[in-house]
């Protein structure tokens, strides 16, 4: 089968590591597939490909990022490549690989991959006049899928992000868990990490030798960095960047904070949660957290921008300390959500 993936790119990001692992584990089973880049920040490649998948950049100049260009540049290229099956995730790229395949009778999924609640009313209408027209659509949770009421069923499904732990293979765990906190994830504002700052501040009032590790990176560093400084914690929250290699250190961590204002499926909770990291999370919309918490019986929700409750979880993780933590994760394993993607394009290129 030739199936194609529509992204933005491969930086750093949810979305981008699901397709590139989705697409990695289908060249495993056998298929063709090729990577569409539509965005002009191509050359920042953050995961492996395999060598097997064709990626292609489709904009060269900044005069084809505009919207009616970079759809007539994305009909020729998938026209070019021929696939049985397009997929789209994020959802400007939905919208931009509707519109190019229109009437090309190449099957078209798309994949909400957020929260579809914070886009703006012209934005939600595209989008749902983009999900109902589509050949498929592939939701993360049930509150996503929701949101777009007008897609019929026999054409919905929810699958779950496939989990992709990058252990070194050295790490043990410890008889006790390292003095430290750890959260992931771009630093923008709906990931919240200024709340869970002030939290940590209050915390370490009472716990000094405690510090907080945010992975990621993003625009509003200068004002967390700004927020840190003044709260006088220039030694105890550490901002390193973007990491792949977090899960080493998440391992034997007291436990890892997810302080998001909405989210759509979060990796970086189902990858700790799936390490067996004691897990704190917002109860936030779209339901991601709540399911993958309810799903592994593993994990605490707190009420969103709720810092008092933050601060409370976390003492009660130092309190507990339990560092036996065996999760099954076995039906968020790569081999188990490839199936049920591969289910389900088969399903839609029947009809």
């Amino acid at each position: 089968m030739k199936i194609c993936f529509t992204l933005s790119s491969l930086s750093a990001g949810g979305a981008e590591r699901v397709a590139s692992s989705l697409a990695n584990q289908f060249v495993s089973m056998g298929h063709d597939v090729s990577i569409i880049l539509v965005s002009i920040d191509y050359n920042n490649t953050f995961y492996d490909i395999n060598e097997k998948i064709k990626v292609i950049p489709l904009l060269k100049s900044k005069k084809d990022k505009r919207s009616i260009r970079r759809i007539k540049l994305l009909r020729k290229c998938v026209l070019n490549i021929k696939p049985d099956i397009v997929i789209a995730f994020l959802p400007h790229i939905c919208i931009y690989s509707f519109f190019a395949l229109r009437n090309t009778k190449i099957p078209l999924i798309c994949s909400e991959r957020n929260d579809p609640n914070q886009y703006n009313f012209i934005y939600k209408k595209l989008l749902k006049y983009t999900f109902r027209r589509c050949d498929g659509c592939v939701f993360q949770t049930s509150q996503a899928k929701n949101f777009y009421n007008k897609v019929s069923e026999n054409k919905a499904t929810i699958i779950f992000n496939p989990v992709s732990l990058c252990l070194t293979g050295k790490t043990v765990r410890n008889k006790e868990k390292d003095k430290l906190f750890i959260s992931v994830g771009r630093l923008t504002p709906q990931k919240n990490f200024s709340l869970l700052i002030n939290a940590f501040y209050d915390f370490y009032n009472n716990h000094r030798d405690y510090k907080l590790i945010i992975f990621g990176e993003g625009p509003l560093r200068s004002e967390l960095e700004k927020q840190i400084s003044l709260l006088g914690l220039s030694e105890s929250v550490l901002l390193p960047g973007t990491n792949q290699n977090w899960h080493d250190v998440a391992y034997n961590a007291s436990g890892f904070i997810s302080s998001s204002n909405y989210e759509g499926m979060p990796n970086s909770l189902e990858e700790a949660l799936c390490l067996g990291c004691p897990s704190i999370a917002t109860n936030c919309p779209v339901g991601g957290s709540r399911e993958l918490i309810s799903l592994l019986s593993f994990g605490k929700l707190i009420e969103p921008n709720n810092k008092e409750q933050m601060v409370a979880e976390m003492n009660r993780l130092i309190m507990e300390n339990n560092n036996e933590q065996n999760v099954d994760y076995s039906a968020l394993m790569i081999d188990s959500i490839s199936k049920q993607w591969i289910c389900f394009i088969e399903k839609i290129l029947a009809n």
